[in-house]
Formats: C-alpha cells, structure tokens, sequence
C-alpha cells in the first residue's frame, strides 16, 4: 500500500468471484411464512431436546451424510481452526448445518 487510493490491488479470486452464478432464489427476499427459524440449542421447557449432532467419522458415514445433503436446498459451513506450531494452520473442524 502506498497511501494513495488511486488503485486498487485486485483481488486473485475476482474472476471467480465475478464469474460465480447466483441462483434467483438466493436473491430474492423469502415471504415469512418461507423462512425456518432455527432449532434453539439451549434446553427450556419449549424444547426439551436439544438440536442433534453426529461425528462424521468413517468413509460410511461421510458418504451417508453426502447423499442426505444431495436434496438440501440450502446448507451452512462452518470451519475452525488453529495455528499453534504453524504459520497458516489447520482446519480442526467442519460443521455443516441444514
């Protein structure tokens, strides 16, 4: 950076990024009666079970978690990680939600 605002460095996923096609439907504001409210996590009298978590932790399972988001319309990730003993760390978990 030189202090000017003259020009900008261009980001190396631009092309991706502008190429990207966005489905109509992620564009468009849903109707109410369209939109889930999410699972509280906490346990209240409302709901007494907490949300479900599984570990994906063998090739079978993985596959059967791919074939149960193939119809999902809509999915969330999550990643964490750490950096102890590396310059640009490791991805420690994956979380995936519907």
């Amino acid at each position: 950076y030189d202090g000017n605002f003259d020009h900008y460095y261009a980001n190396p996923y631009e092309v991706e990024i502008m190429g990207f096609p966005l489905p109509p439907w992620q564009l468009t504001v849903p109707k109410k009666d369209q939109v889930e409210v999410p699972t509280s996590l906490e346990i209240t009298d409302e709901n007494p079970v907490p949300a479900e978590f599984e570990l994906i932790d063998t090739e079978s399972k993985l596959r059967a978690l791919i074939e149960n988001l193939v119809g999902e319309r809509e999915i969330a990730v999550d990643l964490e990680a750490h950096d102890f003993r590396s310059f640009q760390g490791f991805v420690c978990l994956l979380q995936l939600s519907t």
